[in-house]
């Protein structure tokens, strides 16, 4: 078996992680990197799970937030793993990284955002493997793209891209 570390990445390392924040989130490396400098700056951060040759193989963004419901929460915008055999040592090895960061940080639960296409499903995989560590569903979020000020009259991606035929999906 692998001898898989996790690490915390700084800025300077995010691109570690892209190839496979790409294959989980479909966004540019400058959106990802913009992101993940602006959320390590406001005291969150990013683990990396990898293997013996520095491929990055897991990764989870997360930060501390208020909840209404659970209190003090670990807010995890991203876990992205790729599954590696039926044991998938590489979620469970980025998940009790997230147990001990929200540990350590005072949080009482641990709130997971996925992407519904992959996880809606209550008999898809992607949800079978998340909900193997505990977690279930508690929330649903809606989400509908505003339009920047003078682009009312536009339609909006789910990016948030006002679309007047010149903007070209990342």
């Amino acid at each position: 078996m692998e001898d898989w570390t996790v690490r915390r990445l700084d800025a300077e390392c995010l691109a570690d992680a892209y190839p496979l924040v790409r294959s989980a989130t479909r966004v540019s490396q400058q959106r990802w990197e913009t992101f993940g400098e602006a959320l390590i700056a406001g005291g969150g951060g990013i683990l990396a799970v990898g293997a013996p040759d520095g491929c990055v193989h897991g990764a989870a963004a997360f930060r501390r937030s208020i909840d209404l419901r659970h209190e003090q929460a670990l807010d995890v915008m991203l876990f992205a793993a790729f599954a590696l055999g039926a044991d998938d040592p590489v979620r469970a090895r980025l998940y009790a990284a997230l147990e001990e960061v929200a540990a350590n940080e005072g949080c009482k639960t641990i709130s997971v955002t996925m992407a519904a296409r992959s996880c809606g499903d209550p008999n898809s995989a992607c949800r079978a493997a998340i909900e193997r560590f505990g977690l279930s569903v508690d929330t649903v979020g809606f989400f509908r793209a505003v339009a920047a000020p003078g682009d009312s009259g536009k339609k909006v991606d789910r990016q948030g891209h006002a679309n007047d035929g010149h903007h070209q999906p990342d």
